[in-house]
């Protein structure tokens, strides 16, 4: 197999297999070897740009999944229907790309793999630590963020990555409907 022109086009396409795989299959089911035949280079591209598989995790799922701001962007607007826009926010963070693909590959690696497990605490500690607009987040009691943190995390997984009916096939507006009271409760 030969090598993409271009170093740029050759790393890029690393990354978008590598996140589409490990969202399919999760870390142990994604092979360096599926990866790369996905993205059109050789193996010996991701050791050159990102040292090995774990390398290639971190860059392709974990630090594309660092998005406290759409979430702070929902907290910076005060508290007058907080509950329903960090919901939504929450959902974009599932069914928006960038976000996406890296959300789901991140906790479906996390269920077969302590690296990725490893990576999703780190992942949930900087959300609930490293907030966009730290204003609001210094008046939530941070054992309330988690709390409210745990109900979207638990919705997430069960909609996303289980696809468990009905929760599956919900509208963003029925989820919202029934998680926003809760949330804004933690948050408020």
């Amino acid at each position: 197999m030969g090598r993409r022109p271009g170093p740029g086009n050759s790393r890029q396409a690393i990354l978008t297999a590598a996140s589409e795989l490990f969202a399919e299959r999760g870390y142990e089911g994604a092979s360096l070897r599926a990866i790369t035949s996905r993205a059109g280079v050789d193996v010996a591209m991701v050791r050159n740009f990102f040292g090995d598989k774990h390398g290639l995790f971190v860059e392709a799922v974990v630090q594309q999944t660092e998005i406290s701001e759409p979430l702070a962007h929902a907290l910076a607007e005060g508290t007058d229907g907080l509950g329903e826009r960090y919901v939504h926010a929450y959902l974009d963070t599932w069914e928006l790309e960038p976000y996406a693909s890296a959300s789901r590959a991140l906790f479906r690696s996390a269920l077969d793999s302590e690296r990725a497990m490893e990576a999703l605490r780190a992942n949930m500690q900087l959300r609930l630590t490293n907030p966009v607009d730290q204003s609001l987040i210094d008046r939530i009691d941070p054992e309330r963020m988690l709390m409210a943190s745990s109900q979207l995390f638990g919705v997430a997984f069960v909609r996303y990555v289980l696809q468990l009916e009905p929760v599956a096939s919900m509208s963003r507006d029925e989820i919202a409907a029934h998680l926003a009271p809760m949330v804004e409760h933690y948050l408020t």
